[in-house]
């Protein structure tokens, strides 16, 4: 019976998957991406100018909100790697994305550390 306890706590504790802290921000921003909360999206992105954020954060709420052709709702989205480099501070997170178009496309969120905080990097 111990024997048997034992080898299922190792599964347990085998199964169990460690997020990175850049993926858990990178996923919380192409959550934020697929619900469309673009709030949300920007409180995760760094911008070093304030009103480039407001100007960023107009922009895609009205391309959301008009439906263009060109615009593509992320419908689904999965983690594929990553690669962080602790001594520059930054880490660019894969995933695949499908669309509600049904159309996929591998992308990437790059990841950049201000303050000591991992942040949707603004500038790419």
């Amino acid at each position: 019976m111990w024997m048997a306890c034992l080898c299922m706590l190792a599964m347990l504790i085998v199964s169990c998957e460690k997020k990175s802290e850049t993926r858990i921000v990178a996923e919380k921003y192409m959550e934020a991406t697929k619900n469309e909360d673009v709030d949300a999206m920007f409180e995760l992105i760094h911008f070093d100018k304030a009103e480039e954020k407001e100007g960023m954060k107009a922009m895609v709420k009205e391309k959301i909100s008009q439906r263009s052709e060109a615009y593509k709702k992320v419908k689904s989205y999965s983690f594929i790697d990553e690669t962080v480099d602790e001594k520059k501070g930054t880490a660019v997170v894969n995933f695949n994305i499908v669309y509600d178009t049904d159309s996929t496309k591998k992308d990437n969120v790059k990841l950049k550390k201000y303050d000591g905080e991992w942040m949707v990097d603004g500038g790419k």
